[in-house]
């Protein structure tokens, strides 16, 4: 089945449609055309990224548990970390370099699969989130059958720094899935703003609100998740990042061929 899209809404064009798989995308992912379209595809980038958020809520918190306490989500704390280790001859810089460069990697990996951080429907997400699927399972299995937490930390930078790029922006908005600084900051300018002009950019403002509440609410369950099960909570956020990429490529598959 394919949406048609109604052309009269853009202006200088006659009543005519079109399928989704045919119109620009540059054009698809402005929102000001997007309110033409269905509800369910008009919110798929917040969809998206609060369910990306939840998995890397869940992901950073497990990571921040083990030995190093090291935050695979964001390479800040990383880089704060390791500069310590540098001054104070610390035994963890090998691996502290390892993780950024692990989370650069993945951000590279996506911008050579997805060509681009504009959020787009027609670009492969379902194919780099098995990816990064399959790598979150590998950290699963160096800290289950290996007993290496430090390096089992690498893949999982890896599959962050994937996701984190998997789309950068959307309309107006930065979107970063796997760290709320940036989202904080621009919800912060959002909302100031609007308390100074009277005028509320609620499309941004949902954006920003379902990247931090999706984070919230994947940091909560991680915790409770690596309390009740340990490691085994990483075999968990493998199959949601399956089941993720799964459904989008059936989206994609199913309105954007």
């Amino acid at each position: 089945m394919r949406f048609a899209f109604d052309l009269a809404a853009i202006p200088g064009r006659n009543q005519e449609t079109l399928n989704f798989s045919e119109f620009p995308s540059h054009l698809l992912s402005c929102r000001s055309l997007n309110k033409s379209l269905p509800k369910m595809l008009r919110y798929v980038p917040e969809m998206l990224g609060f369910f990306l958020a939840i998995n890397a809520g869940a992901i950073n918190a497990v990571s921040l548990m083990q030995p190093m306490q090291v935050g695979v989500s964001h390479a800040t704390g990383s880089i704060s970390q390791l500069s310590i280790q540098l001054v104070r001859g610390g035994i963890h810089v090998t691996e502290l370099m390892a993780v950024l460069v692990c989370f650069l990697t993945g951000a590279i990996a996506s911008g050579i699969a997805l060509g681009g951080g504009r959020f787009d429907p027609h670009k492969r997400y379902g194919l780099v989130l098995m990816v990064e699927s399959s790598l979150i399972f590998a950290s699963f299995l160096i800290f289950m059958l290996f007993h290496i937490p430090l390096v089992g930390l690498f893949p999982l930078a890896m599959a962050c720094g994937m996701q984190n790029a998997l789309f950068t922006s959307y309309y107006h908005a930065v979107i970063r899935t796997t760290h709320m600084t940036g989202v904080i900051t621009d919800l912060g300018l959002a909302i100031g703003k609007g308390l100074r002009s009277g005028h509320w950019d609620k499309d941004n403002l949902s954006i920003y609100l379902a990247l931090l509440s999706g984070f919230v609410i994947g940091g909560i369950s991680g915790v409770i998740a690596w309390t009740q099960m340990g490691m085994l909570v990483l075999l968990g956020n493998a199959v949601y990042t399956l089941g993720m990429g799964t459904a989008y490529f059936g989206f994609r598959r199913s309105h954007f061929a």
